[in-house]
């Protein structure tokens, strides 16, 4: 019985190890670097602004050798308390399209309304914020659908 244990605690470490390289390698291999936090009306009241409840700041960096045409994120909202929200979607998928140059950032606001339920009294926490795709100017894509990516 002694035998088999050791085995299964080796196969197991392994896996483990296998793994965990595997999602280092990811996210240092992820061709894009991207932050996001909400932001409500009454925070940005002297920047023109595409939203009346909330919006997501959005900054992207093309981390490529070539332009992007259009990339898709996905995010999950939480309240203070590290609970998703009551009401509304608390995942939320978005699409942007607008051509980065390598090497280039870019910044937007994404609009939250259509997701939104209820006005928040303070900005809900952004968590789970990663891109599941992105298409270059080429025609080629980068994909990740399940995050394995996460920043």
């Amino acid at each position: 019985m002694k035998n088999y244990n050791e085995g299964f605690a080796r196969i197991a470490i392994f896996t483990a190890l296998i793994l965990s390289g595997c999602a280092l390698y990811g996210k240092n291999n992820a061709p894009y670097i991207i932050k996001g936090e909400m932001i409500l009306e009454a925070e940005n009241v002297e920047e023109e602004q595409n939203f009346e409840i909330g919006g997501l700041q959005v900054y992207f960096f093309n981390k490529e050798n070539k332009p992007v045409t259009e990339f898709t994120i996905v995010f999950s909202l939480f309240d203070q308390d590290g609970e998703p929200l009551s009401m509304g979607r608390s995942t939320i998928v978005a699409s942007v399209k607008k051509i980065i140059e390598p090497f280039t950032s870019f910044n937007c606001c994404l609009s939250l309304d259509q997701n939104l339920c209820e006005v928040p009294e303070e900005p809900y926490v952004v968590d789970y914020l990663y891109v599941s795709r992105i298409v270059y100017e080429d025609g080629s894509q980068w994909n990740d659908a399940f995050g394995v990516n996460i920043m």
